[in-house]
């Protein structure tokens, strides 16, 4: 079983994970579009500077025509030949920079062309060398060849435009397509966070409403056996700890029954048959409600259980103004034993020691290892016992000097709490001094491997 923290956070990576590798992708598209984008504008923004290049040189290349059929040979030739080679530098770079399928026709043309036309010019100056007009060659051949230079190189500035819309228009689409991805994503997003969130609450609720269900029947009475609540290990601890506390309660509930039952019956019988009620509520001479016991034996720390019985009656110490201390080294040996019916016992102690405490007094719980075993102590500084009354103090019915009611016995609280002691190998014993204040103290042996070691 998946802990509820683990799943969180796994739940929490993936949705970042998802938000992460869904923005890369998108970044990433972007910054490409931008990149193919950028190279693709520059090359086009390049063919059309040439092609001005271009289209300027031609005029040029005209006017000197011009000037030559004026008689300007000198200055004519000077132009030309320095238009000429502007067209050609032109015409090369944007051949190098790479021309578009829909232009390759047409730049082949443009330099067919552009070789006739410098060839008509080169006509023009032998037939002015050879005394003939080169008017005629100019107006029937350069001329003509002029024009459709232009034409072509306007085509080409055309085409150049027409490639520059559509590039922002194919441009355009992969954006919007960016952005119906990114919504796509983000909306896969929300919906595994909305999963996640619905699964996290259906794992704390669901767990939560049964554990409810179960107190309820708890309060009125029910303590069965509590079904384990199978959704995370938290849940699961939880259950086992209600599971532990409800099986205590149930021996309460077992050790409360009997010797209630056996105090009235005290009170009530008489003669002879107050020892035959009593025996009734023995079983091979120990008290029904330890006989009917079971014990479960588990490793336990005596830290822990100290920890749990003194944060139990915490609040009947407080509002009694008795300080309730304890003193228990961390580095104990565990012991094998019933951490219930321990508990049973170490509550008990530590409730009487309330029970006969003044306010503005203390009572210590603390523990020790002495000789292989862990010896536990309960001391405080209430009204003390005679020394007459302690040889009586484990028996049955016994009663303490101090209780409010006379008649009134402790019952088969310390008698009860021997035997589970004894069952676990152990020792209870009582100090005390009239007056001075009350130790109760028990032992449980550390587990076999434990004393091994050590």
């Amino acid at each position: 079983m998946i802990s509820l923290r683990k799943r969180t956070i796994a739940g929490c990576i993936l949705l970042i994970v998802a938000v992460f590798l869904a923005g890369g992708i998108a970044v990433r598209r972007i910054l490409k579009l931008q990149s193919d984008a950028d190279s693709a504008v520059m090359q086009l923004q390049l063919h059309l500077n040439e092609i001005e290049r271009m289209r300027h040189s031609l005029e040029r290349l005209d006017s000197a025509q011009l000037l030559f059929l004026l008689g300007y040979e000198g200055q004519a030739e000077n132009i030309f030949a320095a238009n000429e080679a502007e067209f050609t530098a032109a015409l090369q770079i944007f051949r190098e920079k790479g021309v578009y399928p829909e232009g390759e026709d047409l730049l082949a043309d443009v330099e067919a062309k552009l070789a006739l036309y410098l060839k008509s010019f080169a006509g023009m100056k032998t037939d002015a060398d050879a005394g003939l007009d080169p008017g005629g060659r100019y107006s029937g051949e350069s001329f003509p060849l002029y024009q459709a230079l232009a034409d072509d190189l306007r085509q080409l500035q055309n085409l150049s435009g027409q490639k520059l819309q559509e590039m922002v228009a194919d441009h355009k689409n992969a954006l919007n397509t960016v952005v119906f991805f990114v919504g796509f994503a983000t909306v896969l997003t929300c919906l595994f966070a909305i999963l996640l969130e619905a699964s996290f609450i259906c794992s704390i609720f669901r767990p939560l409403r049964l554990l409810a269900k179960r107190l309820r029947q708890v309060r009125l009475g029910d303590t069965t056996e509590v079904d384990t609540v199978s959704s995370s290990e938290e849940f699961n601890e939880v259950t086992k700890e209600f599971s532990l506390l409800n099986k205590l309660l149930r021996d309460y509930e077992r050790f409360y029954k009997y010797s209630r039952l056996a105090a009235e019956r005290e009170e009530t019988a008489g003669g002879g048959n107050v020892q035959a009620d009593r025996a009734a509520q023995t079983v091979n001479g120990k008290p029904r409600a330890v006989a009917e016991l079971q014990m479960d034996l588990e490793d336990i720390s005596v830290r822990e259980l100290v920890d749990t019985a003194v944060q139990t009656l915490k609040s009947q110490a407080e509002a009694k103004a008795i300080r309730l201390l304890q003193e228990v080294p961390s580095d104990l040996p565990p012991i094998e034993a019933d951490a219930h019916k321990v508990l049973w016992v170490l509550t008990n102690l530590i409730g009487n020691a309330l029970r006969f405490t003044s306010s503005g007094g203390q009572v210590v719980v603390f523990a020790r290892m002495v000789d292989g075993q862990v010896m536990v102590s309960v001391s405080d500084t209430g009204i003390g016992i005679d020394k007459a009354e302690q040889e009586l103090l484990f028996a049955k019915y016994a009663q303490r000097t101090g209780e409010k009611k006379p008649g009134h016995k402790s019952g088969l609280g310390l008698t009860i709490a021997r035997e589970i002691i004894q069952a676990h190998h152990g020792r209870i014993w009582v100090e005390s001094e009239k007056d001075k204040g009350t130790t109760f103290t028990f032992t449980i042996p550390v587990k076999k491997q434990e004393q091994d070691n050590s």
